[in-house]
Formats: structure tokens, sequence, C-alpha cells
């Protein structure tokens, strides 16, 4: 995001926005008529819906996809890297991750050092 939009979001802020959200989702599905919910992890495809409320019915899910979100509840907002973003076991460390097979991957290189070329000037006009 900092590289295309040439602005960055404070990591800590949308992770706590995150994990409100996370908290929050399940009692809104009781006091709203219509909800959706959809996973975005997906970099290549479209969202996916993983939980949805109709009007009266009761919040449906997709019992494998919404363990996201009991992750997401639990995120460890003061992280200092990703792999202090979740408990054990932490799905940054597992193969299929986007942060194991793309972030990381060797062949990202200059797509690295752009970011944290960019990350360091934004950084550096705070101060």
């Amino acid at each position: 995001r900092a590289i295309l939009c040439r602005r960055a979001v404070r990591v800590k802020s949308q992770l706590t926005s995150h994990k409100r959200f996370a908290r929050a989702f399940m009692t809104y599905c009781q006091i709203v008529d219509c909800a959706r919910l959809y996973l975005t992890n997906d970099l290549d495809g479209p969202p996916k819906l993983i939980g949805w409320k109709e009007k009266d019915k009761t919040l449906l899910v997709d019992p494998e996809e919404i363990s996201c979100l009991k992750m997401i509840e639990n995120l460890n907002e003061k992280a200092d890297s990703v792999y202090e973003l979740y408990s054990n076991p932490n799905p940054t460390h597992e193969n299929g991750s986007v942060w194991h097979d793309i972030v990381m991957s060797p062949t990202r290189m200059n797509i690295q050092k752009e970011l944290k070329y960019y990350i360091q000037k934004i950084e550096s006009k705070k101060g």
C-alpha cells in the first residue's frame, strides 16, 4: 500500500480496528437484518463469502473459514513484527500463508527493497 498510494496506514491502529471488528461481528449480526462477511485473503481470486445473515434467520457461516475471525479477535496489536501477531500456532510460519509464500519469497527482493525505502521515507517525515 505504501508503494502504490505513496502513503501508509499506521499498523497499530489498523490491527486494533481489525481486532475490534472481529470481536463485534457476532453481536452486530444479532441486531441487524442482513449482514455479509467476506474473506479477502486470496490475492488471486475474488472475496469469498464466509458468513451471512438474511432477515429473521440466524447467522450462517462456513465453519472452516470463519475460524479466521477468531484468529483476528486474538491479534496482538502491540506486535513489533509479523511473527508476534498471533499466539501459537502462528499461521505466518505455515506453508501456504501469504507471508511465508509471497512476502518472504526470494523472488520479491526488489519489491522488498522498494517497500523498505518508502517505509523509511514515510517514517523520516514524521520525526
